[in-house]
């Protein structure tokens, strides 16, 4: 990883330009980190990511060897992806590609008749998805309830797919801002509950998230779909039927007080 080049960091036209210098988000603030020791963190990171590629290497391998290969499934997924000073930006917290786009990777037994391998789709999922699909792929019904789906009837080849996408909501409360988000893998509205501000991305035209369209896009649809899931949770967020500014809510505070009064 010392000699081989880097991929460039994207910077977009809508970052706030203090100086050319990365920064980073440490106990609340920003501090400036020169581009020697970016570049020091960045071969850290992608030597972590071909440490770990290995690890999977030696579990398929020990797998063939043993023959269990042959009715295991291997999934391969992340929590979260890193800007590594991507818009002068790091870590995880903001919904923009860097943080929130991570491989999913599924590898059915070796002979399955799963009709999909070795075939690559672009349909926004989450995390959510992974244990229905997992209990899907066993032929064990998921639980009624469930946020997420079964992918298998998600990943279907793009030509064979109905024209409307599937919209995910995503949000990070905590950090430096309390972001909303909506996206269906071609277009992206990001919202931040603190100040208020406002993105909105191409992803087709515009993958790396370089130019922000809000000033020149109606985002009021954005908004009321937004409203529309934000509202039942009657947690602030949603006030008079608009969207709040300069609250911060944790997502899972209603569950785990309704999970305590549950256990007393």
């Amino acid at each position: 990883m010392r000699s081989a080049p880097l991929p460039p960091v994207a910077v977009g036209d809508w970052v706030d330009d203090v100086e050319p210098a990365t920064r980073s988000h440490v106990g609340g603030r920003h501090a400036r980190i020169p581009d020697h020791r970016l570049e020091e963190v960045r071969r850290a990171y992608f030597a972590s990511v071909m440490h770990v590629d290995e690890q999977v290497g030696r579990l398929v391998a020990a797998l063939k060897a043993s023959g269990l290969d042959r009715n295991t499934w291997i999934i391969v997924t992340s929590d979260h992806g890193e800007f590594l000073g991507d818009h002068h930006l790091f870590h995880k917290f903001m919904p923009l590609e860097p943080a929130a786009r991570i491989p999913l990777v599924v590898r059915p037994p070796a002979g399955s008749a799963f009709d999909r391998a070795g075939s690559v789709s672009d349909a926004p999922v989450l995390l959510t998805d992974v244990m229905p699909t997992i209990l899907d792929l066993a032929s064990v019904t998921p639980p009624a309830g469930l946020d997420g789906v079964s992918l298998p009837r998600e990943l279907l080849p793009p030509d064979a797919r109905s024209a409307a996408r599937r919209m995910l909501h995503i949000e990070h409360h905590g950090g430096l801002g309390a972001f909303q988000c909506l996206c269906d893998g071609r277009v992206k509205y990001i919202r931040d509950g603190i100040s208020g501000r406002e993105w909105h991305f191409d992803l087709v035209q515009d993958p790396a998230e370089l130019h922000d369209l809000s000033a020149e896009t109606d985002l009021s649809g954005f908004r009321e779909r937004l409203v529309a899931i934000l509202r039942p949770r009657d947690d602030g967020l949603v006030v008079g039927g608009q969207l709040a500014t300069g609250v911060r809510v944790s997502p899972t505070a209603e569950w785990v007080r309704s999970s305590a009064r549950e256990v007393t």
